[in-house]
């Protein structure tokens, strides 16, 4: 008696490949799917890939994480610019002139929460540090779809002129002046009030002499900076500073 040799049984083997190809199919499809829904960007990872975008000349990649109704506020500027079309033209701007060579470079990135971040970063050229070009900003995004868009954001800037004691002297100028004249620093000033802010100024004068020219200027700056973060009426401040200046004069 023969014995039977054992041959595949075709179909079966047939069957067994097309449901592992149906199986592998399914596998590749749904990691698909997932990375087309991938988790949305935390408050941290929207600001890089921000500043990403700046680095990479990407001015309409950038506007897709600015808000319409963002408020963007460099203390560089004397006012913010609203919109996301002020601060989109803000930005095409400064692309241009950071040129091909200058990117900025992230420090550390915090999170406050989900919906709030700041980072401090410096500008580099051809990966040297460029001098002066320290900052901080500090942004407030709102979710909108499953992203997250800069709705406001300060930006602070450091200043070329290293004041060092000098700027706490002044502080304690300022500080004195407005603890004499507290009204200076309301919304409203009475028009009786100018002529205390010519016999402050006279006062000063008086004490530093020589010296009172550049120190005016720097103070006058400090009070034109304290105004704007106050809003004080525009009129009642030019009263003010046009008698200061009068007294330098």
């Amino acid at each position: 008696m023969k014995k039977r040799q054992w041959q595949p049984d075709v179909k079966r083997t047939a069957m067994n490949k097309q449901y592992r190809q149906r199986q592998l199919s399914h596998v590749i499809s749904s990691m698909s799917n997932s990375n087309d829904k991938l988790s949305p960007l935390s408050p941290s990872e929207t600001i890089k890939h921000f500043y990403i975008c700046i680095n990479e000349k990407n001015s309409k990649k950038l506007g897709k994480f600015i808000a319409h109704d963002c408020f963007f506020e460099d203390l560089s500027f004397p006012c913010p610019f609203q919109g996301k079309k002020e601060v989109l033209h803000f930005f095409e701007q400064l692309i241009t002139c950071m040129g091909q060579n200058i990117q900025f470079n992230l420090g550390c990135v915090c999170e406050r929460d989900e919906h709030a971040a700041a980072v401090n970063w410096h500008l580099e050229w051809k990966k040297k540090q460029v001098p002066f070009t320290r900052g901080c900003s500090i942004f407030e995004l709102s979710k909108e779809g499953d992203g997250l868009l800069i709705k406001k954001a300060q930006v602070v800037i450091e200043s070329p002129f290293k004041l060092g004691v000098l700027a706490l002297n002044l502080l304690k100028i300022v500080t004195s002046v407005f603890d004499a004249f507290p009204e200076a620093t309301e919304s409203k000033v009475p028009e009786e009030s100018l002529c205390h802010t010519t016999i402050a100024t006279t006062v000063l004068q008086h004490i530093f002499g020589a010296m009172y020219k550049s120190i005016s200027s720097m103070l006058r700056k400090i009070l034109e900076f304290h105004g704007l973060l106050a809003q004080l009426h525009p009129q009642n401040i030019a009263v003010h500073f046009k008698a200061f200046q009068q007294v330098e004069d």
